[in-house]
């Protein structure tokens, strides 16, 4: 009998164990089930949840992997005295990508307006937009602005993920 089918064996009575640190005691007994997933990686301890959120990349913090559930998150806001500084640390040449970035869609955004005022043809528009596009909006990129958004909510939100519920189960 191999690792993993006795570890399914040796569930504890109440059947939870937690599908990242496989342990199925928690001395809090906080216990979520943040997802549709069923069997042994239906539960998980909110300690190794939060630890595990915190080092997820963008896509997983947002959908199980396994059951694609969209995981349900509530936002509250910290009390004031709470707040922190978010823990961003950014090269210079990210600061000046950031910049760049950041003066590139104001131009565009402008020549955009520009054009339906008739100042811009449509065509150097497109063109600007195929430029914008391609090397400023792409799928990294715009992950990247993603991670460092939630990174400063973070700081001033306490976010929790909420139970799936049973009830709404296919």
């Amino acid at each position: 009998m191999g690792l993993v089918a006795s570890c399914v064996l040796s569930v504890s009575g109440d059947g939870r164990i937690c599908k990242f640190c496989y342990d199925d005691d928690d001395q809090d007994g906080r216990w979520i089930r943040p997802c549709r997933c069923r069997g042994t990686l239906k539960w998980v301890h909110l300690r190794c949840f939060d630890h595990w959120m915190a080092k997820a990349p963008a896509q997983q913090q947002i959908q199980c992997q396994t059951c694609r559930y969209v995981y349900v998150k509530s936002w509250v806001l910290k009390p004031f005295s709470e707040w922190c500084r978010p823990a961003i640390k950014l090269s210079t040449w990210e600061c000046i990508e950031i910049l760049l970035d950041t003066y590139s869609t104001y131009k565009f955004f402008r020549g955009f307006i520009m054009m339906l005022e008739g100042q811009r043809s449509f065509i150097i528009q497109s063109l600007h937009f195929l430029f914008w596009r391609i090397f400023v909006a792409t799928d990294r990129r715009l992950a990247y602005y993603a991670s460092l958004g939630r990174q400063i909510m973070t700081s001033i939100f306490v976010i929790s993920i909420k139970n799936c519920d049973a009830d709404m189960e296919l």
